[in-house]
């Protein structure tokens, strides 16, 4: 080597030392550098990671290139050289690593590459030496170019350090931005508790400025709801190193207090003690709120707001573990409202409504502050009764119930005079569990239904077994409609001035196995519970037709037949359907047929009811207002309905020589009933006295017990071809 190269050498070395700036912008002026010195076409410089091999830069025939790409390491020589971890040189390059696209587009032949390592010994990069023709490289040369990779090594780790640095630094920046603009409150403090650090959403949140809390105890926000205990549990917690969650409810700085969804974090040093705390929060004030009110509405009646069953079976469970540790007793008071169906079927729900919300108000007045009252469904009532020693102490309280329903209830101008039917049972000697003390409170207050309403009876065993006959009942009434015990007797409907049976009533009577002949009073009421009813009705539909066909063919011809129809029937989408198929299938008139309805079935949906009732009337039925009287119509709704018959109900007609109210009603309706040219039967009519002062006053038709009682077929034939003989008993009853 001549002094001259030996200079540039030393020059060379020196400026690799002096070379200064950002890692890039280094390692391109080494390859410019190399380049020069070397007097070879290409040189080529890379960062091996991984399986990789990327091109950092590139001096090709004095031009720099750069963002070249990256390859497979394993394709190009320099895989060689990062194995060896020493310097590699060909003379065919190009032929011995073939898929080097490079290589072939530059036509080169000897390639030189020499390795350099980062701190830990791994090779990182490579200078790679490319040219047309081979080059002898001497050891000072050598020396040189291991300087240089040595530097480019050292560019690398320093430009990763930065890159990592700049990361973190922007991780940090993003932290900080996050924790600022987060809608969460952020609260760090020191081990002691002192603040050190809150965000602009703790700020918001909870009132406090930074200047009311840095440098501070953390326990600005305690509202006083958290006993000690909480607040110990808290910090052994914390200072063990766990993390911290809990709902707490803090106090903002106005003294509102809020419900604060926290977590509270210990931060550890590299030696793994605690340095600080960093407690996130959320302000749920809104979802707690709304949590409650859930629990509230799954838990209290909605219209009376009083608690549902749900609610009061849970306190008769608490009530109950109460009495068996302190050996007390208690009591449930089940109660519904005498009648309230007829409210609201004649006033309609609305009205039903708001006078079980009035109610609901007395009875809250009336109860001990201790007790529950609860509202189990539609006009259901029950009381729990905490603390009772004998059931002596109950009586007063029924009293007061009975008394405060008493008292006439205004409603929509509407005055209403409500009773109720009460049952009671006692802890334990009537049951031991909630809902055994409910069954036989309930079972109690049927009982007092039965002695006439308007009273309370306490429960006793033998009105379970009384239940349990009405229970057998009402699964024997299941079977009776299969098994065909049932039967229809008639009873005639007399012409008052000539005493002619102008028509008959069908009424279904139950011919049990063992008990005999059941009257309706017994059982109509479990066939419209049960929904029986349908089906019951129309066999009695059917069966009315049938005899009327029968008496038609015997020549009985002007005979009209009239049947009681409950509302769950005349409500029934094939009702219509029904009765026409019926007198077509018997070859009957529909005029020979009426359909006696009650008061409460007008009012109950009228609009839809007037509908039916039309359609009914336009095909040529009858239809007849049964028991009128006795409930809420007015004469503008019959106005509304297309009525052939009223029929006053029995109950005016017992007392009407009697009793001076109950003849104006009566003379009432019949005027009424004249002035809308309406039929009218008066109901019930069993001497001779109520029969003159009925034809005094006009009334066309009635049926009683003065002209029959209610009788078979067989019987309501012959009676129908002789003709009434008053005076003279026919008939069982």
């Amino acid at each position: 080597m001549s002094d001259i190269e030996k200079k540039q050498l030393r020059k060379l070395y020196e400026l690799s030392l002096l070379l200064s700036g950002e890692p890039d912008e280094i390692i391109r002026n080494i390859a410019a550098m190399i380049a020069e010195f070397f007097e070879v076409r290409i040189v080529v410089l890379t960062e091996i990671k991984g399986k990789e091999i990327h091109l950092l830069c590139a001096n090709v025939d004095g031009e720099l290139k750069t963002n070249l790409g990256h390859l497979p390491l394993e394709l190009t020589p320099c895989a060689l050289v990062k194995e060896g971890k020493q310097t590699q040189f060909f003379d065919q390059v190009s032929v011995l690593f073939p898929k080097v696209d490079f290589l072939k587009q530059q036509h080169v032949s000897f390639y030189y590459g020499v390795p350099a390592m980062d701190s830990l010994g791994n090779v990182i990069s490579t200078t790679c030496l490319l040219d047309d023709n081979h080059h002898e490289i001497d050891d000072q040369k050598q020396e040189l170019l291991r300087t240089f990779g040595q530097r480019i090594a050292m560019e690398l780790e320093r430009k990763s350090a930065i890159e990592k640095q700049n990361k973190a630094e922007l991780q940090m920046r993003k932290m900080s931005g996050a924790l600022e603009q987060t809608a969460d409150m952020v609260l760090i403090t020191d081990k002691e508790g002192i603040v050190e650090y809150i965000n602009p959403a703790f700020e918001k949140i909870s009132g406090f400025k930074k200047s009311d809390v840095i440098g501070k105890k953390s326990n600005k926000l305690k509202s006083g709801r958290h006993d000690n205990i909480f607040y110990k549990t808290l910090w052994d917690s914390i200072l063990s190193g766990k993390t911290f969650s809990d709902v707490l409810i803090n106090k903002r700085k106005d003294g509102t207090v809020f419900y604060e969804d926290e977590t509270i974090t210990p931060i550890k040093n590299n030696a793994g003690d605690i340095t600080h705390f960093v407690a996130t929060g959320r302000d749920i004030s809104q979802r707690m709120e709304h949590e409650q009110r859930l629990q509230y509405i799954a838990h209290h009646d909605a219209l009376t707001n009083l608690p549902n069953r749900v609610l009061f079976l849970d306190r008769v469970h608490q009530s109950l573990a109460r009495a068996k540790r302190n050996d007390k007793s208690a009591a449930i008071l089940f109660f519904d409202l005498d009648r309230f169906k007829n409210i609201n079927d004649t006033l309609g729900h609305v009205t039903g409504d708001k006078l079980l919300v009035e109610i609901s108000k007395r009875l809250n007045g009336v109860i001990r502050e201790d007790d529950t009252i609860a509202r189990l469904g539609g006009d259901e009532f029950a009381v729990l009764v905490d603390k009772v020693s004998t059931e002596n102490d109950i009586v007063p309280l029924a009293q007061k119930i009975l008394s405060c329903l008493e008292q006439t209830v205004t409603i929509d101008k509407h005055s209403l005079y409500i009773t109720a039917s009460i049952g009671i049972s006692l802890f334990p000697d009537d049951g031991e569990d909630a809902d055994t003390l409910l069954k036989n409170a309930d079972i109690a207050m049927y009982r007092a239904k039965d002695m006439g309403k308007n009273n309370y009876q306490f429960y006793s065993r033998d009105m379970s077994a009384r239940a349990f006959q009405r229970l057998t009942l009402e699964n024997e009434l299941r079977l009776a409609l299969k098994n065909d015990e049932f039967v229809l007797h008639y009873q005639p409907q007399v012409n008052t001035r000539n005493h002619e049976i102008m028509g008959v009533e069908a009424l279904i009577r139950w011919q049990h196995p063992t008990l005999g002949l059941v009257s309706p009073g017994d059982f109509i009421h479990m066939l419209e519970e049960t929904g029986l009813i349908i089906k019951v009705g129309e066999w009695v539909l059917n069966t009315a037709c049938q005899q009327l066909s029968d008496w038609q063919k015997s020549g009985i011809s002007n005979l009209t037949i009239s049947v009681n129809v409950s509302g769950q029937q005349i409500h029934n989408l094939n009702f219509f359907k029904l009765v026409t198929c019926l007198v077509e299938r018997h070859h009957i008139s529909p005029q020979h047929l009426t359909l006696e309805i009650t008061e409460s079935i007008l009012m109950d949906n009228h609009k839809k009811t007037i509908k039916i009732i039309d359609e009914l009337d336009a095909y040529g039925f009858k239809i007849a207002i049964d028991d009128f009287g006795t409930g809420y119509s007015s004469l503008s709704y019959l106005h509304r309905f297309r009525i052939d018959t009223l029929k006053i109900d029995r109950s005016f007609i017992r007392k009407v020589t009697d009793n001076p109210d109950n003849a104006v009603i009566t003379s009432t309706i019949i005027a009424m009933a004249h002035s809308l040219k309406l039929d009218i039967i008066a109901e019930g009519v069993e001497n001779q006295q109520q029969l003159d002062f009925l034809q005094q006053r006009d009334c066309q038709l009635v049926q009683g017990y003065f002209f029959s009682h209610p009788l078979c077929a067989d019987e309501m034939s012959n009676m129908l071809h002789t003709g009434i003989s008053i005076g003279k008993k026919v008939g069982s009853g």
